[in-house]
């Protein structure tokens, strides 16, 4: 095997290559695939938020419509109970991935039988211990996947602002014996659903589990933090030196190339080492969002006071 760095003179209008050795290219890659897997780290981040975002401005819409318009035909409740469901599932299926893709990234990063893996899942474990909601969206998970939809009404209420205002609320509703149906839900979750009545307002419990799935992303940034410094730097300082030839030319479009000799076939690997995705992951990283209240805080419309801000 041939191993070079490729670019390209760009006031010259030249391509240029420069042999490296085998360890040289192994490690230039190693070092961008470990940014790129806590990319897609922070990326499964997002796509829980969104998804939950997503679900909860549709019951901020649904209780708008509510209020202006309160006929409701049996096809239409159905219809929004539907829309809920498909929400909760894709917001489901987002949390499976980036629980299932966390642990698969830190046995890429660390190895399987890592004390990083053995440490997030043992936090994993914790946040089911102790949060009823995260216990019950887990088996929840398992019930839209293998058995049925989970929302089994949606209840449009009026009321319970401060006289003479109403508030109108959508709250979809899990139908407790609906869910025991199901013979493979927990049986543990079963038991603590049917102490708590006849039917779940899933909007507290889904809105914990969101708040421990950010406070365990807190977690694992930890975890990553000092593997991300070192590849980030190894990185950067590898792709500096291949964009500068031997003469101090800039070299535009660095690219890692190998190549079969033996066979003299086509470029075996190419890797092009651009550094803007570093600036997406910065992006990323400082997207803010309110973890730790997300279980005690919730959107309203409210502004009831005629003439004050």
């Amino acid at each position: 095997m041939r191993y070079e760095v490729t670019g390209f003179i760009f006031k010259r209008n030249l391509p240029v290559s420069a042999s490296i050795t085998e360890e040289q290219f192994d490690a230039t890659k190693d070092a961008k695939e470990t940014c790129l897997h806590l990319i897609a780290f922070e990326e499964r981040i997002n796509l829980v938020l969104d998804n939950f975002n997503e679900l909860e401005c549709d019951l901020l819409t649904l209780a708008q419509n509510f209020l202006l318009r309160p006929d409701r035909s049996h096809g239409k409740a159905m219809s929004e109970r539907l829309l809920l469901d498909r929400r909760l599932v894709n917001l489901l299926s987002a949390c499976r991935l980036y629980l299932d893709q966390t642990d698969h990234t830190l046995s890429c990063l660390f190895g399987k039988e890592c004390d990083e893996r053995t440490k997030y899942n043992a936090e994993r474990a914790r946040y089911y211990d102790t949060h009823f909601g995260y216990r019950l969206l887990e088996a929840l998970r398992n019930h839209v996947q293998h058995y049925s939809l989970a929302v089994g009404e949606i209840t449009y209420t009026q009321g319970g602002a401060t006289e003479p205002y109403d508030e109108y609320t959508v709250k979809p509703q899990l139908d407790v014996a609906v869910l025991d149906e199901n013979p493979d839900f927990k049986s543990s979750v079963m038991a603590e659903l049917k102490s708590k009545g006849r039917s779940i307002d899933v909007r507290g419990p889904l809105r914990r589990y969101i708040s421990c799935l950010t406070e365990l992303h807190l977690f694992v940034r930890k975890l990553t933090a000092g593997k991300l410094k070192t590849a980030r730097l190894k990185y950067c300082e590898d792709v500096k030196n291949f964009s500068t030839n031997s003469a101090g030319e800039e070299v535009c479009i660095p690219t890692l190339v190998s190549t079969d000799d033996s066979k003299m076939e086509l470029p075996v690997v190419k890797i092009p080492l651009p550094t803007r995705f570093l600036e997406y992951y910065d992006d990323l990283v400082k997207r803010r969002w309110r973890g730790d209240r997300l279980s005690n805080s919730f959107a309203s419309n409210g502004g009831l006071t005629e003439g004050r801000p």
